[in-house]
């Protein structure tokens, strides 16, 4: 991500120095912010709307259960390339015998592409609980991490297989604890299957 920044800057002088160069050219901010997104990719991405599938979560709740979702993604890649990758998802965890957590999770990452057919990626993540109790405890969010890879299946599908770790803060209120130590940090991890369809 540094490195495209640098670039992006890097690329904005050079198109300074052409209009500088051409004594006939006025210089034009509305072109200017064309000519930028397109040399460095910058609002160029592809926005695709997906289901998650992650089975048999390891979790510090009182249940290790499947959470599913779905979600939208806005990312830029390019072959031999670094970009990124962003998605929001609506997310449902089973915590508890009889109680889903249900949660926002928000997922950037760095993306490389090796060739116009697949990309790694890894990123950080920040979990937004809209269930807000369990078990008696007090959920707020809290950070997590995603490293994985993907690959394009068509113009129009990709499949991702990405390890993922999401994170919660807890406060125990009166009644029946989590069996978890360490409520600074909940913690819910495994492999997370995506299916996507892009829209443009």
């Amino acid at each position: 991500m540094l490195r495209l920044f640098v670039l992006t800057f890097i690329q904005s002088i050079f198109i300074f120095s052409q209009a500088a160069a051409d004594d006939t050219s006025s210089f034009n901010i509305a072109q200017f912010v064309r000519e930028l997104k397109i040399r460095s990719g910058f609002g160029s991405g592809s926005w695709a709307i997906g289901l998650l599938l992650s089975p048999n979560t390891d979790t510090d709740f009182d249940a290790a259960g499947t959470a599913f979702g779905l979600g939208i993604t806005q990312s830029f890649y390019r072959p031999h390339a670094f970009g990124y990758k962003w998605g929001a998802n609506l997310e449902s965890l089973k915590a508890a015998q009889d109680s889903n957590l249900n949660f926002l999770n928000i997922d950037p990452s760095v993306s490389y592409a090796p060739n116009s057919s697949g990309y790694f990626l890894v990123g950080l993540n920040y979990s937004f609980p809209l269930t807000k109790t369990v078990l008696e405890t007090e959920l707020a969010g809290s950070l997590g991490y995603q490293a994985g890879g993907g690959v394009y299946i068509g113009p129009k599908w990709n499949i991702e297989a990405i390890y993922r770790d999401i994170g919660f803060r807890g406060e125990r209120l009166a009644g029946p604890r989590l069996p978890t130590k360490d409520l600074d940090r909940l913690s819910s991890s495994g492999l997370l299957v995506r299916a996507s369809y892009v829209l443009n």
